[in-house]
């Protein structure tokens, strides 16, 4: 897979890039604020885990 592989969600505040790996999705939060902070959270089903 490569790094743009990706489906991107533009919000109100910044943006989510979807990377879909099948059984795991990642999810990658830009908030685009002044601390410019990302978030990253794996999702299985029936689970997730943020860091």
């Amino acid at each position: 897979m490569k790094k743009t592989d990706y489906t991107t969600i533009k919000l109100n505040k910044g943006e989510i890039n979807l990377y879909d790996f099948g059984t795991i999705k990642l999810h990658c939060y830009s908030t685009n604020d002044p601390m410019n902070d990302e978030v990253f959270l794996v999702e299985k089903r029936w689970a997730y885990c943020s860091h």
